[in-house]
């Protein structure tokens, strides 16, 4: 491998594992609401398990959890990963191929739900080329199916990139998320039928990090260390901690991210 072939393998590694983090700080805070509002979830459906990098986190406050991926590849990827395999033998985890535009699932199976950057990231037919027209009405149909899936009174949290923001929407790309950055206007009347009052909150990035991307506002500095391979390595997870719109708005910022919190209404 050459010296610069290395160089942008370590840099997609850095990012990677930079988004890994942000993310998790999304399926930590997720696991404290659902414990804080509803005490531990029964069962819970996760939308899109990537890597399976998450899933052991949201074990850790689920007594199972299911995990969809119309991508066999990303199913495979998943279980290669120890953690995922212990889950999978004590009968804790399932992982599922499946289209999120048409969940199979029986009504009211899982007492919470995720769908962490999935939404306006791009969908594929099953033969993995991406789809790009109607896009709203893809996205409508994986929340039909969740809300079609979901117990009263559980929760269910999606995030999806803000068109609000100029950056994104001029096309703006980091790591290996990309796709269509979404107004919250147009998922206001997809979620707010179904679940009633929709909790939003943001992530916001506000300074550079070399080669890395922008850190993200909480009112702490950003911490970057790396150990001696030149890794990048952990940073401060208070700097990822989900913002309230109120504190977005006492703040004068606008989140790149959007997350927002449903509750299925109780019958």
């Amino acid at each position: 491998m050459t010296a610069k072939a290395e160089h942008t393998e370590r840099i997609q590694r850095e990012k990677l594992h930079f988004t890994e983090q942000r993310l998790l700080s999304i399926y930590d805070w997720f696991n404290t609401q659902v414990s804080t509002r509803q005490g531990r979830s029964r069962h819970h459906l996760d939308i899109g398990c990537y890597n399976g990098f998450a899933l052991p986190t949201l074990a850790q406050a689920a007594d199972h959890v299911t995990t969809l991926d119309i991508d066999p590849l990303m199913l495979q990827t998943a279980l290669l990963r120890p953690s995922v395999q212990q889950l999978v033998f004590a009968q804790r985890l399932t992982l599922d191929q499946m289209d999120a535009r048409a969940i199979t699932y029986p009504d009211n199976s899982f007492t919470s739900a995720s769908c962490i950057e999935v939404i306006g990231a791009g969908f594929e037919d099953q033969e993995g080329n991406e789809i790009r027209a109607n896009e709203l009405e893809h996205i409508q149909s994986v929340i039909n199916g969740v809300h079609r899936v979901l117990q009263p009174g559980g929760l269910f949290t999606l995030t999806f990139k803000s068109q609000s923001n100029q950056r994104l929407s001029e096309g703006f790309n980091f790591g290996t998320h990309k796709g269509v950055p979404l107004h919250r206007k147009d998922l206001r009347p997809m979620l707010e039928p179904l679940f009633g009052q929709v909790d939003w909150y943001g992530h916001v990035w506000t300074a550079r990090i070399p080669r890395i991307g922008n850190k993200y506002y909480m009112g702490i500095p950003v911490v970057e260390t790396r150990d001696e391979t030149g890794k990048y390595d952990e940073l401060d997870p208070e700097c990822f901690e989900p913002i309230s719109e109120a504190q977005l708005q006492a703040d004068g910022k606008r989140p790149l991210y959007w997350i927002a919190m449903c509750q299925k209404p109780f019958e």
